[in-house]
């Protein structure tokens, strides 16, 4: 074989190992294009679904497809795509800003990985297992022996103090879950610790007694308006807010844990401190004219947003 015919051999080799590397390199740029649109997309589809109009497609009846969810993430994921492919430089710049605080914040106990695959899988949890809304109309405004209610909610009493304050410590007490979901995590420790223990005792015949919380914390017993009475009270005593709601034959107590916003993240609290009680099981709220959701704190279910025993709501006392 002549010098010119291996030259040829080499070239042709050359530029087909050029061509290959070109490929791959392509294809790499493909991968980071698509792994950095997916880094954006994501969060900023946490940011925005929530203002989407829901777009629901029933399926057999049974299932609900959220329409809106997809088309929103679609819309997102091709936009952003379009961003990166125009702006590369610059969004690679800043995806890789974006690592570098999130591992100085890793190091500083701050929000970083941990946190951001939490608010992933809070969506995710979310749009599996959403929450369910029930109508809040009540029928009146007048509260029935009201003043005898508000009396027996002593939260400011040291004995009703200290116990709410042990027990909003005795679950749940890791950091982490106080630093990212913050007091309404020692609302559901005092909700475990009252619904845990709590014994049903009626009133005496012909008269409605009401025990105040410091009566109930002797015996943790009493009827559904005593517990209301203690629930709110030691809620209160911990700077949460209460409200009781009065059905046909029944007293609830219900607090304010979140916004609206902020139901996904609650929504995965919630079935992750009660993993077994919330199994197979849907969470029912409340939410007010401001955006403000409020979970059933009843001893009817064994997790907070339990279901209700009765839907149709005579009134309202906000204590």
């Amino acid at each position: 074989m002549n010098k010119n015919s291996l030259s040829k051999i080499f070239k042709k080799s050359k530029n087909e190992t050029k061509a290959e590397e070109k490929i791959k390199h392509v294809f790499l740029k493909k991968v980071i294009s698509f792994i950095a649109t997916i880094i954006i997309s994501i969060p900023l589809f946490i940011i925005l679904y929530q203002y989407v109009p829901e777009i629901k497609i029933v399926i057999a009846d049974t299932y609900n497809l959220r329409f809106d969810h997809i088309l929103s993430f679609i819309i997102i994921f091709a936009l952003i795509n379009l961003l990166v492919r125009l702006l590369k430089n610059i969004v690679f710049g800043i995806a890789i800003m974006v690592i570098i605080v999130l591992t100085i914040n890793f190091f500083r106990n701050k929000y970083s990985y941990n946190d951001i695959y939490t608010d992933y899988k809070s969506l995710v949890m979310y749009l599996v297992e959403k929450p369910v809304k029930v109508p809040f109309l009540p029928e009146s405004a007048h509260f029935r022996n009201a003043t005898k209610v508000n009396k027996a909610i002593v939260h400011d009493d040291p004995e009703v103090r200290n116990y709410a304050i042990v027990n909003s410590l005795k679950y749940f007490s890791d950091d982490y879950y106080y630093r990212k979901y913050g007091n309404v995590v020692r609302y559901f420790s005092i909700f475990k610790e009252i619904n845990t223990n709590w014994k049903y005792v009626p009133d005496p015949i012909d008269k409605e007694y009401y025990a105040s919380s410091k009566e109930s914390i002797l015996h943790l017993s009493g009827d559904c308006d005593d517990h209301s009475i203690m629930m709110a009270s030691c809620i209160k005593a911990i700077g949460g807010e209460v409200r009781l709601v009065r059905t046909i034959g029944h007293l609830y107590p219900e607090v304010k844990v979140c916004h609206r916003r902020d139901l996904d993240r609650i929504n995965l609290l919630i079935r992750e401190l009660f993993e077994e009680e919330t199994k197979g099981k849907s969470i029912y709220f409340h939410i007010d004219k401001d955006g403000f959701i409020w979970l059933n704190f009843d001893y009817s279910d064994s997790y907070p947003g339990g279901k209700f025993m009765n839907v149709k709501i005579v009134d309202i006392l906000n204590v």
